[in-house]
């Protein structure tokens, strides 16, 4: 037939790779509309802020024009943190309402009618799901088709991620993740790549997708940090010359551009501790090629000597600055022990450690396959394999110290695991070897262990990845444990408060119902989830604490009405 003449044909492999990844977004999408059927609301208590903030972009754009974007940088609101107010640039990281604005005037713009907050609550569901992407990919370039498939599938399934990328949770995580994965990949393929001109097509991309996840999250500067610990291998593995220099030069000059034009993290980040190291990684890989250069006809020991030299005095210097740099929360995530000289830090439950026990409940076989896939990742001796394990090891360790910081753990478990599958099914077949005229008892080794793993993960999903999922959000559960339930005891104060209580009045609560007091029950505040003051908070728990007397006196000096 003529109109089938130069028709576009596809290779059987992209077929099935396509077929998974679509396969494994339909399942991740259904699975984090689970909520939704407890009731149309936005989750936990950020989210409400971050509809709030996203708000005031879109009101100024439409009132002013295109040059209403640039308003929100000057923003200031009393009706949080009263009397002084929230400057909103400075004290939140704004690359998310940007990102959630610009797609919600697109599809207004294609007629599209849809609210704001209830594009707010499901856009999460496309963008939690939409990280099956990244990770067949990664995946994919690591370990073949195989791993790529099962990565996207985990991914899709994991919980630690799971709640945190759902209906209603408009919060920075799950977007981070994408950028950040998608930032990882490129990343990948700029170390792996032949062409010198794709690697550096590969290094901006990479920077873009990076640089942008740190303008939405403050965790996102995970993967800056891992990078430049990958960076730091290249000397070892001996894939290091001045093209993948500049390659790092111009990834690291474009992520710090792109994430310091944004007010937060603003110009600090020129110094935070996460693109120090990227700094030093650079200046290392070029005093290795200079030092290996003048002792060429010599031992590579001097060489290395030198090198490890430079490096030891670089991180002695960024450990002493850290200090000074970062925030408690972040000092409590790299040294655990600092958590007993923060107050704050140990009040709240997603700052807890994390055991060993949760993990393997949350985990199962996933933990053991995960640690086989670092070991296997190392072994292969590739600055994208060792790039991997490291993520999977700091992944590990930060989110040990840091409950909330599951979500990291689950990610980089996944990938891990599915590398640490495909690994043991390799392995097997090595030690299986097929002599002649005689049964190759391998792939019935195979097949048992392959049906193991499917009815292990399951299992797994069955009876906890899944339900861990299937509840209703804070605000429909009364922020209580019997998430099942619809209890409506604080959507009907937040009701009240707006109906009767006076405009201009001002509430004292505890932090953690700030952003709903201001948010939903629109009135001013004196503290909130941001924990901007956190001698306020101490006052505020003293006037919880005391008699009523006294509660009412530091009330009546916080000007609380």
């Amino acid at each position: 037939m003529v109109f089938l003449k130069g028709r576009p044909t596809i290779t059987p492999k992209t077929a099935v790779g396509l077929l998974v990844v679509s396969l494994s977004f339909v399942i991740a999408f259904l699975i984090r509309l689970f909520p939704a059927k407890y009731g149309f609301y936005l989750d936990e208590f950020d989210p409400y802020f971050h509809y709030y903030a996203t708000n005031v972009i879109i009101h100024d754009v439409q009132t002013k024009g295109i040059g209403g974007f640039l308003d929100f940088f000057s923003h200031i609101d009393t009706k949080f943190w009263y009397p002084e107010g929230r400057v909103f640039a400075t004290t939140t990281y704004a690359g998310l309402y940007y990102f959630a604005a610009i797609l919600y005037l697109l599809i207004n713009t294609l007629g599209v009618n849809i609210s704001l907050y209830e594009f707010l609550v499901i856009l999460p569901v496309f963008v939690g799901a939409a990280i099956v992407l990244p990770f067949f990919l990664i995946g994919k370039r690591i370990g073949g088709i195989g791993v790529g498939a099962l990565a996207a599938t985990l991914a899709a399934l994991v919980p630690g991620y799971l709640p945190r990328s759902s209906f209603g949770w408009y919060d920075n995580e799950p977007f981070a993740m994408f950028f950040g994965f998608m930032g990882l990949f490129f990343v990948i393929l700029m170390l792996e790549e032949e062409s010198e001109r794709k690697k550096l097509v590969f290094s901006i991309l990479a920077a873009f997708f990076i640089g942008y996840a740190n303008t939405i999250w403050g965790g996102a500067r995970f993967f800056n940090g891992v990078i430049a610990l990958a960076f730091f291998f290249a000397p070892l593995l001996m894939l290091i010359n001045f093209g993948s220099i500049r390659n790092m030069f111009i990834f690291t000059l474009i992520e710090v551009a792109i994430a310091g034009a944004f007010p937060k993290p603003g110009i600090r980040w020129l110094i935070d501790p996460s693109n120090l190291l990227l700094y030093l990684a650079i200046l290392v890989n070029i005093i290795y090629i200079f030092v290996k250069a003048r002792y060429k006809t010599r031992s590579l020991s001097r060489t290395y000597m030198i090198t490890f030299a430079v490096l030891l005095g670089g991180i002695a210097i960024i450990s002493f600055l850290s200090p000074n740099i970062l925030s408690q929360r972040y000092l409590s995530v790299i040294n655990p022990f600092f958590r007993s000289e923060s107050p704050i830090v140990q009040s709240v439950a997603e700052h807890q450690i994390t055991t060993g026990i949760e993990f393997l409940y949350n985990y199962g076989v996933l933990i053991f396959f995960s640690i086989l896939g670092g070991y296997a990742l190392i072994k292969k001796k590739k600055l994208s394999t060792v790039l991997i394990a490291l993520l999977f090891l700091f992944g590990l360790y930060f989110s040990s110290s840091f409950a909330r910081l599951q979500v990291n753990a689950s990610l980089v478990i996944a990938l891990a695991s599915a590398y640490g599958i495909s690994f043991t099914f390799k392995e097997m077949s090595k030690f299986h070897k097929k002599k002649k005229k005689e049964v190759d008892v391998t792939i019935y080794y195979k097949t048992i262990l392959g049906f193991l793993l499917i009815i292990i993960v399951a299992i797994s999903s069955w009876y906890i990845w899944i339900p861990s999922n299937d509840r209703g959000t804070q605000l429909i559960s009364s922020a209580t444990l019997l998430s099942r339930e619809k209890i409506y005891d604080w959507i009907e104060t937040l009701s009240w408060i707006k109906e009767n209580i006076p405009e201009n009045s001002t509430i004292v609560s505890w932090w953690d119902y700030g952003y709903w007091i201001t948010v939903i029950g629109n009135r001013t505040t004196l503290a909130d989830n941001a924990t901007i003051n956190t001698t306020r908070i101490k006052k505020i728990a003293l006037m919880y604490l005391s008699n009523e007397t006294e509660a009412i006196k530091i009330m009546k000096g916080l000007g609380a009405d």
